[in-house]
């Protein structure tokens, strides 16, 4: 059900239920729509992923501690009790409840913007949305781009600047193929030229949006607080009133794997991490697992998932659904 990726074919194959996403239809709909595929007596759905645009959308354009933000948190959980009505109704008992979130938000005023482009724009391309940017010199004026960024930064100190080879390896990201020769990372409630541009989509959007407004960014290192996504999970698979120690987004592969009784493929995910959470009794699970994950975006997003274990093997269908673009930047929101 809108679930940012779910259109893309794996190995030929697509999702057996698939939903592309549309703002129009309202929140209640989608949840019935996803009810009627779990409950579904010919092709129950296994696993169903749901995503919704709130409250990342408002965050976006007003900031994540806008009055405006807060109107949406208050629709989410609404909604979030519609789903625990709906599914309490059916009596599905062996369910497992799990909310997630990719990522944080912070606010960003517009005198706080760094604008590159008097320091190397003749001299460079510069791709990418804040708070990071990747930086391509003119052929000859590596170094040129290069030390004039980093002057720049000692006088700015409101961000940083990586050559390739220096990238902190925590971001996992300089051996890519596609790590721009030098990557520019702004601090914390702090944002480069491009948000000129998305500040004017949003005026364009919102009616009362004004340059005076407080926008919302992720995207900054990791281990900024505010960037932080959670994890709260409930059911017969979780450990009860159990705080788990550090878990990340790339362990929910193989969270995901193991309630579902699928052997992973290698990621940078750690079991061990995953097991901490987990029953003992839910580790070497032979009943076939069923799941309905409902994404909410938070200041972020927010994972409501449910599992539903079958005590009768029966093969079934995997569902995941359609991508979601952000409106602005035109690229799937993926993991913090």
């Amino acid at each position: 059900m809108m679930w940012p990726g779910s259109n893309f074919e794996y190995s030929g194959i697509n999702a057996t239920y698939i939903t592309k996403y549309n703002h129009s239809i309202p929140w209640k709909d989608r949840v019935d729509t996803v009810i009627s595929w779990f409950d579904n007596k010919v092709k129950p759905a296994n696993l169903v992923m749901m995503y919704f645009e709130e409250p990342d959308r408002d965050s976006h354009a007003y900031g994540p501690d806008s009055p405006q933000t807060n109107v949406q948190i208050q629709r989410v959980d609404k909604i979030v009790k519609y789903i625990s009505d709906q599914l309490n109704d059916r009596r599905f008992k062996d369910l497992n409840v799990i909310f997630l979130s990719d990522h944080g938000m912070e606010g960003v005023t517009i005198n706080r913007i760094i604008d590159l482009r008097p320091i190397v724009g003749n001299i460079s391309d510069m791709y990418g949305t804040s708070p990071v940017l990747q930086v391509y010199p003119k052929k000859g004026k590596e170094e040129e781009v290069y030390m004039k960024l980093k002057s720049f930064s000692t006088q700015n100190k409101h961000f940083h600047v990586y050559k390739q080879k220096d990238i902190p390896d925590e971001f996992h990201y300089k051996k890519c193929s596609r790590s721009p020769p030098i990557l520019v990372l702004a601090e914390p409630k702090y944002a480069f030229h491009d948000l000129y541009d998305g500040i004017k989509w949003y005026k364009n959007h919102y009616s009362d949006v004004t340059d005076n407004n407080t926008f919302g960014v992720h995207g900054y290192d990791p281990k900024t607080i505010v960037m932080h996504p959670y994890f709260i999970a409930y059911g017969p698979s979780f450990k009860d009133n159990y705080e788990a120690d550090h878990l990340y987004t790339v362990d929910m592969y193989i969270l995901f794997a193991n309630l579902l009784s699928l052997n992973p493929v290698y990621t940078d995910g750690d079991i061990n991490r995953v097991l901490q959470v987990l029953e003992k009794a839910s580790l070497n699970m032979a009943a076939i697992t069923v799941s309905i994950v409902m994404l909410l975006i938070s200041f972020g997003i927010i994972i409501f998932s449910v599992v539903y274990i079958k005590r009768k093997r029966k093969k079934l269908p995997i569902i995941v659904t359609e991508t979601i673009f952000d409106e602005r930047e035109g690229v799937a929101l993926l993991e913090q």
